[in-house]
């Protein structure tokens, strides 16, 4: 911080009078222990703000720890569905060849998150992958997909309960079987078993409307489980195996494909990653979807009008106001508390998190004493703000918010801008002074 911000800091925190204009100014006389300058502080709100909204090509997906589940219909974002596809092995295969098979179920632990109206009844498809969890490059994407078999191997209609422990899938007993004498007369390793068994996915019934759910990936939460005894002096005794989602560090064993229907949206016109759809073509809002990709582009196009004001002067504090779309959000589909700054390039390529003398730079929610519906978001610009001020060349460059759990989850905000009911809003306070 610079001797004049920190003087005026000072002064800003015993006697700081608001002005709503440039030309509004309160004056403080300084005494000569300090300078022999007048300074001024004013607070200027009038600086335009611009916000559009990007999609990114693609968001990786793998080893997120996560399997997203699920399908609902916005009226802004369009069909929101994500699938999972996982590999099921083990780490050890030794069954004995006197194991007599009862059962088998896909267990599916819930993680408790969700999307939207979990009331609403899924309707889930167990599926058979006919070919490898494996990436062409290092990762797996929310665009990335498998082939899978067309029948099913199970079905399952269910009212998803997040909070609770966790979902059972039973397993048609026939495949089952087959799958249980494979692990006992031919596997002596997980290449060999998934050779033959190459992996698995949920896929979502298509008129399905509802909620997105997680399933945790843990070993010990997310397995395919097979029931089964052995004779001993003529009494059974009951045992179980697991298949389940074997951590790897080099090969993906999970991801989650996300997709966002937009037909007749004006979201529908973002089709390459540079390009900016302006508030103003959709509605005077801005949308942020994690999973999907949908980010809003901040950048304040006016705020070089600050040399225009007579006399030195400098940013003393800058922060924006981003205020939600009222009644676009509620209890199923909250707000997040807080988000990351970070910047972006004019290809809208993230290049770096904002950061300030106290660490990572982050949004704060504020929610109004009179009421849910006039929550907006408090971001620090300063950083940003100082950084165009002297940029040379100027660059298209910008800021955008997230969440960290941005590419594990389909959270969504729709944000007013400027024109739209008290929406986005740049307060700076602004010290002048002038030299003798």
């Amino acid at each position: 911080m610079t001797l004049l911000r920190l003087l005026c800091s000072i002064l800003i925190c015993s006697c700081l009078f608001n002005c709503s204009q440039e030309d509004e100014v309160s004056n403080f006389i300084v005494g000569e222990e300090f300078t022999d300058s007048n300074v001024r502080v004013i607070r200027i709100d009038t600086l335009s703000v611009d916000l559009s909204t990007f999609k990114l090509d693609s968001i990786t997906t793998s080893e997120t720890g996560r399997l997203l589940f699920g399908q609902y219909n916005d009226a802004s974002l369009g069909k929101i569905s994500t699938t999972p596809y996982f590999e099921l092995s083990s780490y050890t295969y030794s069954i004995s060849d006197a194991a007599v098979l009862d059962s088998v179920a896909l267990i599916l632990n819930y993680d408790q998150y969700f999307y939207n109206d979990t009331t609403q009844l899924m309707q889930m498809r167990f599926h058979r992958l006919n070919e490898k969890v494996k990436p062409y490059d290092s990762d797996f994407y929310n665009t990335s997909t498998l082939s899978f078999y067309d029948s099913p191997i199970a079905t399952k209609t269910f009212a998803p309960r997040p909070n609770s422990d966790s979902l059972h899938v039973s397993i048609p007993f026939e495949f089952g079987n087959t799958m249980f004498d494979f692990i006992k007369d031919n596997t002596s390793d997980t290449e060999e078993f998934v050779q033959e068994y190459k992996g698995f996915t949920l896929q979502i019934d298509e008129a399905s409307d509802g909620s997105v759910i997680g399933f945790s990936t843990e070993t010990d939460s997310t397995y395919l489980r097979f029931f089964y005894r052995l004779s001993d002096d003529d009494e059974d005794t009951e045992y179980t195996y697991d298949l389940y989602i074997t951590e790897s560090s080099d090969i993906p064993k999970h991801f989650n494909r996300i997709q966002s229907d937009v037909s007749g949206l004006p979201l529908s016109n973002l089709t390459n990653q540079d390009y900016n759809l302006s508030s103003l073509d959709s509605n005077n809002e801005s949308y942020y979807q994690s999973g999907v990709g949908y980010f809003t582009r901040i950048n304040f196009p006016s705020i070089r009008k600050l040399y225009e004001i007579e006399g030195q002067g400098t940013v003393i504090d800058a922060k924006l106001r981003l205020k939600p779309k009222i009644h676009s959000y509620n209890d199923n589909l909250p707000l997040k508390d807080s988000l990351s700054l970070y910047y972006i390039d004019q290809n809208n390529s993230i290049t770096e998190q904002v950061s300030n003398s106290l660490g990572e730079v982050m949004s704060t929610i504020v929610e109004s004493v009179d009421g849910y519906d006039d929550v907006y978001y408090e971001i620090p610009v300063l950083q940003y703000i100082d950084r165009k001020l002297i940029q040379s060349p100027l660059i298209d460059d910008a800021i955008i918010l997230y969440h960290a759990d941005y590419n594990k989850s389909v959270d969504r905000m729709i944000f007013n801008d400027m024109y739209e009911n008290e929406g986005a809003k740049l307060i700076l306070t602004y010290a002048i002074y002038d030299t003798n």
